[in-house]
């Protein structure tokens, strides 16, 4: 199947009380579903259930395990030490983000770190329902340069 893993893995880790989102089965497109209405934000409606595949969100729990992952493999100690200030409390993400932005290349490594991750978890939820991903047409890769923590661009 066609699927933007970028969108799908945004459906998976998105706000559960959204209510989720759905793959359509014959293009590969992902809508998400809006709460109210239960109606994809596009406009369509999932009325036939045999080209729709619902995906439920799981929340930002493997967003934040992510964080936490890349914390403990950082060289920089000081670096990684001042990120795991930021991972608690209210504003996590933001602070996390924020205080990353001060080294620009370790925060490379934790996009590319993250996307390898948050597509794999797209890839195993399509596993799961037994499809699997084909190359999106339009879809840009992200360079495909193995993560290694400590290595300097």
């Amino acid at each position: 199947m066609p699927v933007d893993l970028e969108e799908l893995s945004g459906l998976l880790e998105g706000d559960p009380a959204w209510g989720g989102g759905w793959v359509d089965l014959n293009t590969g497109e992902c809508g998400l579903v809006t709460a109210d209405s239960g109606e994809l934000w596009h406009g369509d409606e999932p009325e036939d259930t045999g080209r729709w595949l619902h995906v439920a969100c799981a929340g930002s729990h493997d967003v934040y395990r992510d964080m936490e992952d890349f914390i403990a493999v950082l060289g920089d100690r000081s670096l990684a030490d001042a990120l795991g200030t930021t991972i608690t409390g209210r504003g996590a993400f933001r602070w996390f983000k924020d205080v990353l932005a001060a080294s620009p290349a370790e925060q490379r490594r934790y996009w590319l770190f993250n996307a390898e991750r948050r597509h794999g978890r797209a890839r195993t939820w399509l596993a799961d329902h037994d499809y699997r991903p084909t190359p999106h047409a339009g879809f840009s890769r992200a360079r495909s340069t193995p993560y290694t923590p400590g290595r300097s661009s």
